[in-house]
């Protein structure tokens, strides 16, 4: 019954210099342990050690379970597709987790779809059928090649909800967010936004027929794709106006309409100030908390363990957000930025320093109407041994991932007792500083380590990996120029991330159609790569830009260089003025009658754009650079 702080007990299962955990409570209880392996002569060897006020004992013991000699499969059905009117066709999979191998002989699968088992075979690791429309109960039993068995599920089969208040077949982002490399605005539902930002529609679940619809109602207009030429995504802007917006997402079927809705406000002032922080609370020690719900200056300090994962959730962001939140950056008193984990839902997770002492971290955010403001917190780093580890976030069924964990394996005198969970049912104690592991089946798996440490307690650590099967293709299906601009369609199977290359030293990411502005006349050649973790698959055409100069359809726009404003003198009958980036995104447009005008500029920012003259006379375009 000696105090926590100095009776210390851990536990080695295997025998095997991995200390799987510390062992808590009393009477002494071991934590819960699964063998993978069948037992060596003699039985599992399990090592207990104990340690009071420095002296150390250590027990071994045996255990000689008794064994059928038939390894039981685990696995988990995977469903690769949604459902919503009935004669809807249903694919389902086997995730390969424990003692089961898809498609290996002996290794065979049988489904139960409510009206009795299926023959067992060794080819039904996947199968498709189609949906009959009423909720339907699915089970699959797994046969291992030594007799073995088990029986998975049931999931059930069924349409989504009519309707959604966020997430399903819509995703909606904003445009040039990217929330896995640093900070991202808050998220979209009842967030602080500057009037005129753009957002992102993309339907995630395409339409099966041409007789579908996809409709966007929006503030300010409503548009319609037919289920044949439905886009990769829609970008809309907000309203410039401060209010509280609402959007609607409509799949509409041949069988009912599937609703989905967002709300977004667009601020006009707030207190003054961009945002409060709160300080996510970690422990250096069970029991003993330090932090404090922080509100500005030099008493905002809290403690963490040194390489913790650290949570700092953000307060009032509405609120103090004097005029809509921009944006925001994470930086130390020496200029380094931390690595940003996570971000979302209003709150953020960075990784401590690993180095004990005290640090300063800013939190410099930016509004809408151009103020900056700083926050400031004080970190006091603990010494102490945390899960933490870098890993790719793409891999390839077969090829092993490296994992490489940060942070050493004792702690002033103490082992660090590791486990890895491998997101597919594996769990591994394994201490290499690289640690490789391969996966059997596709799909998107969370990786975490555990260390448990005595003085610091357990913490955790994760990151997601996608795993592909096969490499992706890329086609281009479509290339169209027309007076200078491209307007482009592409397909890519199996990836998790496109990019385009229009060959004149600008790039799209992650889109599959939409247009392109040249500043030349070319010929250019245009790239379309995909990825995934298996490869890249690149297509490519060549294209021919052609086009009149301004002069010969009767315009004249300077001045150019430009700053706040530009002057546009039309010819007879007038026309459109349109305003886009090098990249091909449009920024503005106005239309105009004949003669003089002045066209503002004061909300884009500076750098080089392509000005579109479209009139009676022809199509003209000239670059238009705005310091």
């Amino acid at each position: 019954s000696a105090a926590s702080d100095v009776y210390k007990r851990q536990v080695d299962y295997e025998d095997d210099g991995i200390w799987e955990g510390v062992v808590g409570g009393s009477p002494l209880r071991t934590p819960t342990y699964r063998f993978l392996s069948p037992p060596p002569s003699g039985g599992y060897r399990v090592r207990i050690r104990q340690e009071l006020c420095g002296n150390r004992r250590e027990d071994v013991l045996t255990w000689n379970p008794t064994l059928s000699g038939a390894l039981v499969p685990e696995g988990a059905i995977q469903v690769r597709n949604q459902v919503f009117c009935a004669g809807d066709s249903v694919t389902l999979g086997i995730a390969a987790l424990a003692h089961f191998s898809p498609g290996q002989a002996g290794h065979r699968v049988a489904w139960d779809f409510g009206g009795g088992w299926t023959s067992p075979s060794e080819m039904a690791a996947e199968t498709t059928f189609v949906w009959g429309g009423g909720a339907l109960s699915v089970r699959a039993q797994l046969y291992h090649p030594s007799g073995g068995t088990r029986i998975i599920g049931p999931v059930t089969i069924s349409a989504p909800p009519l309707f959604r208040s966020i997430g399903g077949h819509t995703r909606l982002t904003p445009v040039g967010e990217s929330c896995t490399q640093g900070w991202c605005l808050p998220p979209l539902l009842q967030s602080a936004h500057c009037g005129g930002t753009y957002l992102r529609f993309s339907l995630l679940q395409r339409p099966r027929a041409a007789s579908w619809q996809w409709r966007l109602l929006l503030p300010t207009d409503t548009v319609t794709f037919p289920g044949g030429s439905v886009p990769a995504e829609y970008q809309y802007a907000v309203p410039q106006s401060p209010g509280v917006y609402a959007f609607e997402s409509q799949l509409i079927t041949s069988c009912g309409t599937w609703r989905e809705a967002w709300v977004l406000r667009v601020e006009s002032q707030g207190l003054g100030r961009p945002g409060a922080i709160h300080s996510g609370l970690t422990t250096c020690r069970p029991g003993f908390e330090v932090g404090s719900i922080s509100l500005y200056g030099p008493e905002v300090t809290f403690s963490v363990c040194a390489g913790a994962q650290v949570w700092i959730p953000l307060m009032d962001i509405i609120d103090y957000s004097g005029g809509g939140i921009e944006g925001v950056q994470l930086v130390y008193a020496n200029g380094q930025r931390p690595e940003i984990v996570a971000f979302g839902g209003g709150s953020l997770s960075f990784v401590a320093p690993f180095q004990p002492g005290r640090y300063t971290l800013y939190q410099v955010w930016r509004s809408c109407t151009g103020s900056r403001d700083t926050v400031s917190l004080h970190l006091e780093v603990k010494e102490a041994t945390a899960a933490s580890f870098q890993a790719p976030t793409r891999a390839c069924v077969g090829q092993p991932v490296s994992f490489q964990r940060r942070g050493p394996l004792s702690w002033t005198g103490h082992p660090v007792a590791l486990q890895w969970n491998m997101g597919d049912g594996t769990f591994r104690g394994d201490t290499a500083r690289t640690f490789r592991y391969a996966y059997g089946a596709p799909g998107v798996y969370t990786v975490t380590l555990q260390a448990n440490v005595p003085s610091c307690g357990p913490t955790t650590f994760s990151r997601t990996v996608a795993v592909a099967d096969r490499p992706p293709t890329a086609q281009i299906l479509s290339a169209s120029l027309t007076n200078g601009v491209l307007t482009f369609a592409g397909q890519a199977t199996g990836a998790d991330s496109v990019v385009w290359d229009f060959g004149d030293g600008n790039v799209a990411l992650g889109i599959l159609s939409g247009t392109h502005t040249y500043a030349g006349t070319g010929p250019y050649t245009v790239r379309l790569y995909a990825f995934n973790g298996c490869g890249v698959d690149t297509a490519e055409v060549r294209v021919t830009a052609l086009r009149g100069e301004v002069g010969e359809v009767g315009w004249r726009l300077y001045p150019n260089p430009a700053r706040g404003e530009v002057w546009v003198e039309s010819p007879a009958g007038g026309g459109e003025v349109r305003l886009y980036t090098v990249a091909g995104q449009l920024v503005a447009s106005w239309q105009v009658g004949e003669g003089l005008h002045r066209l503002p500029l004061e909300r884009v920012p500076a750098g080089l754009y392509v000005v579109r003259l479209i009139g009676a006379q022809g199509v003209g375009q000239v670059k238009l650079l705005i310091e």
